[in-house]
């Protein structure tokens, strides 16, 4: 049931690789990679269409990329790779070929479109516009080299898709009947649903100390003053943050503040003009200076910089204490949920009643399984400590180890036979292709 469609292999992923080769093509059609010319040739030719060396090269980098591990891979297996790569190349060209002969029309504005929405994108996953241009800069591409090379495949991209959608895929329909049928049939091959628990939690934080809050209040109003003065932003975070995003000069990306379950964060950020930083912001994870780099719509790009503060060892014990307290009032006969209501600090689970939801068993760590090992369904396991507070820890319910149901696993039986499908309708469709246009291979490259 391993299937993998072989369609549009190239064109689809070769955005990214523009940037990440640092590749760009002159206006006499040859190459320049990090500075170096690079001799290229054609290797295979369809109708009027050309197929290069180096585009066929880094189509097959990109697939060794994602192998992984490349070491172990024999002669006969890259040569395989390398014979996909080719033929996926070759098939892309022939359905460009057909594409253009039969017709089909995409409008400049949806490939305008489509370019400016993949330049946002990276923009966002580099950091912003200006890591985006160094990027760019160090891999001596220009933005408009870049637009070019972006349109042409993604011209060449749409057109492929418009032509699988009106040729071959709409070819592909299938009845529940057929999807019983590919059930009964592999159900044995299909993985087993793991054993799972339904939970529900109350959270107890333990408070920080108020000498710890006057320490993290000096040190953050300290490199307040040090932002105030002009020093970057970044720099300070990489040198004082005390959270995981330091290494990264504080940056947390464009992302939604309400996403991160911070409502003391996320109000503080909304507050923000872009270009601001905020003043000092008490979280339950310390104090923070955030900075609104840029606005996208409803994202924002945000760079924080954070001063723990620490719970003193009197403030443990009263919060076990007082989640003990709420144990036992459990086991009392109070009802979990309104006590989840009214205590549990995880914001995200208390208005449902403590309930987080059916999670894998082999997915929890291991000192939590252990917990709940001998738990039986309606029980409260011990009090549970962990790296952020304790837990009051009640079973909802258990399901053993078992194999998927028809209505489980029919969405997901659904897209692998649909798959097999277009696997098959494509492969014949380009050999009619094939026969239909001029193809000539140059030179054997699988070797």
């Amino acid at each position: 049931m391993n299937c993998r469609i072989g369609f549009i292999p190239a064109v689809a992923a070769a955005l990214m690789v523009i940037i990440a080769g640092g590749i760009s093509r002159n206006s006499h059609g040859s190459e320049e990679m990090q500075g170096k010319k690079v001799i290229d040739k054609v290797i295979a030719v369809v109708e009027d269409k050309a197929l290069l060396q180096s585009e066929f090269e880094i189509e097959y980098t990109r697939l060794l990329l994602q192998v992984g591990n490349t070491e172990n891979l024999d002669k006969t297996k890259k040569e395989k790779i390398r014979k996909e790569v080719l033929d996926g190349l070759v098939a892309d060209l022939l359905m460009a070929v057909h594409a253009e002969r039969t017709g089909i029309e995409i409008t400049q504005e949806s490939i305008d479109a489509q370019v400016q929405e993949a330049i946002d994108r990276n923009q966002k996953e580099l950091g912003g516009e200006k890591a985006f241009n160094e990027e760019l800069k160090k891999n001596g591409i220009t933005i408009q080299q870049l637009r070019r090379q972006w349109r042409e495949k993604i011209q060449a991209r749409q057109l492929i898709q418009k032509l699988m959608y009106q040729e071959v895929m709409g070819q592909v329909d299938i009845t529940k009947k057929e999807l019983k049928e590919y059930y009964r049939k592999n159900v044995a091959e299909l993985p087993l649903r793991p054993a799972t628990v339904k939970l529900a939690q109350i959270l107890i934080l333990p408070p920080a100390s108020e000498e710890s809050k006057m320490n993290a209040l000096e040190k953050i109003s300290r490199i307040e003053e040090k932002v105030h003065r002009g020093e970057d932003f970044a720099d300070l975070a990489e040198k004082y943050s005390e959270g995981p995003s330091a290494k990264y000069g504080g940056n947390l990306g464009f992302i939604k503040p309400a996403d991160l379950n911070n409502p003391e964060f996320e109000k503080a950020a909304s507050k923000l003009e872009a270009g601001e930083t905020s003043r000092p912001v008490l979280t339950d994870f310390g104090y923070h200076l955030i900075k609104l780099e840029e606005i996208d719509g409803e994202d924002r790009h945000i760079r924080h910089i954070l001063v723990k503060v620490e719970e003193g060892t009197d403030e443990i014990e009263q919060a076990y204490k007082k989640a003990e307290g709420i144990r036992n009032r459990i086991a009392g006969g109070e009802d979990f949920g309104k006590l989840a209501s009214q205590f549990s600090a995880d914001k995200e689970t208390s208005g449902k009643g403590g309930f987080i939801g059916e999670i894998a068993i082999q997915d929890l760590p291991e000192f939590f399984r252990g917990a709940i090992k001998d738990v039986k369904p309606g029980g409260v396991a011990p009090v549970l400590k962990d790296s952020k507070g304790f837990r009051i820890i009640k079973i909802l319910g258990r399901e053993k180890q078992r194999v998927y149901s028809f209505e489980e696993a029919k969405e997901d039986l659904r897209k692998l036979l649909r798959q097999e499908r277009l696997q098959e309708n494509y492969a014949d469709y380009v050999e009619k292709l094939k026969g239909k246009y001029y193809v000539d291979i140059k030179e054997d490259v699988v070797q």
